[in-house]
């Protein structure tokens, strides 16, 4: 297994809390965007050319309607655009984190503690260390096993289907054990959105 799958692993972990707040953020902008409002638009419009000997003050022009009309279905493309954009966005940041989240809930139990608490929570090793009543060195070799345990799973789903899609996390496998010798506990993911 490559140093760089290894890498990969380490930056996902330590970008967890910046894509729980993107996820935040994008749920929000998905709910609450600023919609394009196309009766303010036509509010502002200039019904009437100026210096035009034919229009008078309350004179429509005949192009009026179909500008109007234009401009509705223009509004709401743009609108159905962002919200696009917005969702594809929002479905990759979660796919990660959900991805992320499964992989260490399958980790032996200290291995997926230890990544949790250091990543997802934000604790130091020392307070990791008093949490587990472990020495901080422990920790430590503690998150080396669970991080090589991690690029392993990325490494073989990345071999099975190219672009490292996980497995369905609602396949259980209570109480076995795969080849790399890592328990399959079939427990809950530990981090919720």
């Amino acid at each position: 297994m490559g140093t760089d799958m290894r890498a990969h692993v380490l930056q996902l972990l330590k970008s967890y809390q910046d894509r729980e707040r993107k996820i935040a953020l994008l749920h929000y902008e998905l709910l609450y965007h600023a919609k394009i409002a196309a009766d303010e638009a036509l509010d502002c419009m200039s019904f009437g050319r100026t210096g035009d000997s034919r229009s008078g003050p309350n004179r429509i022009s005949d192009k009026t309607p179909c500008t109007a009309m234009n401009y509705r279905e223009l509004a709401d493309r743009l609108n159905i655009a962002v919200v696009n954009e917005i969702t594809a966005e929002l479905v990759k940041l979660e796919d990660a984190q959900n991805r992320l989240c499964y992989y260490v809930s399958r980790l032996e139990s200290r291995q997926a503690a230890v990544l949790q608490l250091a990543f997802f929570d934000g604790l130091s090793w020392y307070q990791i260390a008093a949490k587990l009543s472990v020495a901080q060195r422990t920790t430590h070799k503690i998150k080396e096993r669970a991080l090589g345990n991690l690029a392993w799973m990325y490494q073989y789903m990345a071999g099975i289907k190219g672009n490292g899609a996980s497995p369905s996390p609602y396949r259980h496998t209570m109480g076995t054990k795969d080849s790399h010798g890592m328990g399959l506990q079939g427990h809950l993911p530990l981090c919720y959105h």
